[in-house]
Protein backbone atom coordinates (compact mmCIF):
# COMPACT_ATOMS: atom_id res chain seq x y z
CA UNK A 1 0.00 0.00 0.00
CA UNK A 2 3.16 2.63 0.95
CA UNK A 3 4.44 1.85 -2.25
CA UNK A 4 0.70 2.55 -4.07
CA UNK A 5 0.57 5.92 -2.55
CA UNK A 6 4.67 6.29 -3.52
CA UNK A 7 3.41 5.94 -6.88
CA UNK A 8 0.94 8.10 -6.91
CA UNK A 9 2.56 11.10 -5.68
CA UNK A 10 5.37 10.82 -8.19
CA UNK A 11 2.99 10.34 -10.86
CA UNK A 12 1.48 13.73 -9.43
CA UNK A 13 4.39 15.54 -10.94
CA UNK A 14 4.86 13.78 -14.43
CA UNK A 15 4.56 16.10 -17.10
CA UNK A 16 1.71 14.36 -19.14
CA UNK A 17 -2.06 15.02 -20.38
CA UNK A 18 -4.71 15.53 -17.29
CA UNK A 19 -6.81 12.66 -18.62
CA UNK A 20 -4.29 10.29 -19.09
CA UNK A 21 -2.96 11.12 -15.40
CA UNK A 22 -6.54 10.61 -13.88
CA UNK A 23 -6.53 7.10 -15.49
CA UNK A 24 -3.57 6.25 -14.11
CA UNK A 25 -4.26 7.83 -10.57
CA UNK A 26 -7.51 5.59 -10.78
CA UNK A 27 -5.74 2.31 -11.70
CA UNK A 28 -3.68 3.18 -8.89
CA UNK A 29 -6.66 3.95 -6.09
CA UNK A 30 -8.45 0.50 -7.88
CA UNK A 31 -5.22 -1.34 -7.10
CA UNK A 32 -5.34 -0.18 -3.97
CA UNK A 33 -9.00 -1.09 -3.07
CA UNK A 34 -8.33 -4.27 -4.09
CA UNK A 35 -5.45 -5.27 -1.98
CA UNK A 36 -7.25 -3.46 1.29
CA UNK A 37 -10.07 -6.31 0.14
CA UNK A 38 -7.92 -9.43 -0.33
CA UNK A 39 -6.22 -8.55 2.95
CA UNK A 40 -10.03 -7.98 4.95
CA UNK A 41 -11.40 -10.82 2.82
CA UNK A 42 -8.77 -12.95 4.36
CA UNK A 43 -9.06 -11.53 7.69
CA UNK A 44 -12.82 -12.27 7.47
CA UNK A 45 -12.13 -16.04 6.17
CA UNK A 46 -9.65 -16.83 9.18
CA UNK A 47 -12.23 -15.33 11.80
CA UNK A 48 -15.34 -16.97 10.07
CA UNK A 49 -17.50 -14.41 11.35
CA UNK A 50 -20.55 -13.43 8.86
CA UNK A 51 -21.06 -10.07 10.64
CA UNK A 52 -18.10 -9.23 9.71
CA UNK A 53 -18.03 -10.41 5.89
CA UNK A 54 -21.38 -8.66 5.60
CA UNK A 55 -19.89 -5.11 7.02
CA UNK A 56 -16.93 -5.84 4.39
CA UNK A 57 -19.26 -6.11 1.49
CA UNK A 58 -21.30 -2.85 2.76
CA UNK A 59 -17.85 -0.85 2.94
CA UNK A 60 -16.69 -2.36 -0.38
CA UNK A 61 -19.93 -1.55 -2.19
CA UNK A 62 -19.43 1.81 -1.18
CA UNK A 63 -16.18 2.71 -2.10
CA UNK A 64 -16.86 1.27 -5.68
CA UNK A 65 -19.84 3.84 -5.89
CA UNK A 66 -18.90 6.20 -8.74
CA UNK A 67 -17.41 9.84 -7.35
CA UNK A 68 -19.69 12.45 -7.94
Amino acid sequence: MTALGALAQQIEKWPMDADDKWRMLNTIRALALQTCELQLVAVAEVADQAKFREDLDRVTSALRLPES
